[in-house]
């Protein structure tokens, strides 16, 4: 009826006043029945974030698994790819949970750039895993002493690359580039950390 219209009409204007009010502050919360989303200041209702929770979630087990078919199919051991994929979900988890702690909300832009993420991080352990399939030496300690040598310029190399990238985008002006730019930094320090333990 045309009550009920009204009704809602004047129930949506209040909420998009809250959350320009939040918006307009700088901070979003996560109490109460809707949240506001980094991304132009739009809202939404609290399934909204739970199914870009889900996304998130889906779409780093899906590209997990993704790099781990590829390694097989490129001849690593079954062995050593559960290792690897171990070390790459820990160094994503640790991302995630970075960004958590910094009271960011996943936006669009975000859950793309974790699928990203994860193939960024698979690099350098990929590279260390294939040169241990690919030593020489009987000794396992010897060989992941020859895999970690000998792909030491190729990870540094890269983890540069991936540092100055990270720093690039960090000072970029919009929000989600900026906010890549962070996660590529976190990324760099998560790896170093998850693929040497």
């Amino acid at each position: 009826t045309q009550a009920d219209g009204t009704v809602l009409e004047a129930a949506m204007a209040s909420w998009q006043a809250w959350a320009d009010t939040l918006n307009a502050a700088g901070t979003a919360t996560t109490a109460g029945a809707a949240v506001v989303v980094a991304e132009g200041g739009e809202f939404a209702d609290a399934d909204t974030a739970k199914h870009t929770t889900d996304a998130v979630f889906y779409t780093v087990v899906a590209a997990i698994v993704a790099a781990g078919v590829m390694l097989v199919l490129v001849g690593c051991n079954v062995l050593v790819v559960l290792v690897l994929l171990l070390s790459n979900a820990a160094a994503v988890s640790m991302v995630l949970a970075a960004t958590h702690w910094a009271g960011w909300m996943l936006g669009r832009s975000e859950v793309l750039w974790v699928s990203l993420l994860v193939g960024l991080l698979v690099g350098r352990p990929a590279h260390i895993a294939y040169s241990f399939t690919q030593a020489s030496l009987p000794d396992r300690p010897d060989r992941v002493l020859q895999a970690i040598t000998g792909t030491g310029a190729t990870c540094v190399t890269a983890e540069l690359v991936c540092t100055a990238q990270g720093l690039l985008l960090w000072f970029a002006w919009t929000v989600p580039v900026s906010r890549l730019g962070l996660l590529l930094l976190l990324g760099v320090v998560a790896n170093a950390v998850t693929t040497h333990l």
